[in-house]
């Protein structure tokens, strides 16, 4: 009864938001070719849209049924082997973290011209150069170390530090 309940009130607020709300604009341009200067779709047609409405049910279809598994008494099961299976990447997350945006700046050092994203261009050559120095320093401890001091960290008794 309670999960009733709190969908259904999370339906009346969501409704709520669409009925009060504004005119707005989307810019929606994923998975697709688009042109950076375009200008955004109107609201009216995203929502008029079949497959913006296939991707909205699919994504409640699926969330209802993980909670619905998370409750039940596979939900602990499920979570315990989770857990256990990523227990490898919590213990080195910092490592983890630092090859993620190592890699990504080895990948848009490779691309060349471009700066965090490849709608962001650049005639300067050594914005690429100094991107793949970011790539090869992020690896090393002292840089971290160095980084949380900076950032203010050690004000909060990081034991690492």
């Amino acid at each position: 009864m309670t999960m009733v309940w709190t969908l259904g009130r999370g339906a009346i607020f969501t409704g709520a938001l669409l009925f009060a709300s504004t005119s707005a604009q989307a810019h929606v341009k994923w998975f697709a070719p688009y042109i950076v200067g375009a200008p955004p779709q109107s609201l009216s047609i995203v929502l008029k849209d079949t497959w913006f409405w296939i991707g909205i049910a699919l994504v409640v279809v699926f969330f209802v049924l993980t909670r619905l598994v998370e409750i039940s008494p596979l939900g602990n099961r499920v979570h315990d082997a989770l857990d256990r299976s990523t227990d490898v990447l919590w213990k080195r997350l910092d490592d983890y973290v630092r090859v993620t945006v190592g890699a990504f700046f080895v990948a848009i050092f490779s691309v060349g011209g471009v700066y965090l994203t490849p709608d962001l261009r650049t005639p300067a050559e050594w914005f690429s150069w100094l991107q793949l120095a970011i790539a090869a320093c992020i690896f090393s401890n002292n840089n971290a170390v160095g980084g949380y001091r900076n950032s203010g960290l050690m004000a909060f008794g990081d034991p690492r530090l």
